[in-house]
């Protein structure tokens, strides 16, 4: 659950950090953000990237469910058996 917090937590501030003064940065950005900014040769636009991070930041978010969700639906056979 906590990489699900922590990825809701991104995808609000997101918003905040494009309207901030300073911007996206593009180092805060994730790992894979940074490499699509440079596979498109990119870096110095960081802003158009707040999107790609949100998609990035909600798919970790559905994956960790999804796992939570696989591992509580084997906890009660185990406990019962």
């Amino acid at each position: 659950m906590f990489q699900v917090n922590k990825s809701i937590k991104l995808l609000r501030e997101m918003q905040q950090r494009v309207e901030d003064t300073r911007g996206v940065i593009l180092s805060t950005l994730s790992k894979e953000t940074q490499e699509l900014a440079l596979r498109c040769d990119c870096t110095s636009l960081s802003y158009v990237f707040a999107l790609p991070e949100c998609y990035i930041e909600a798919r970790r978010a559905i994956i960790a469910m999804r796992i939570w969700l696989q591992d509580d639906s084997r906890y009660t056979p185990f406990v019962q058996g």
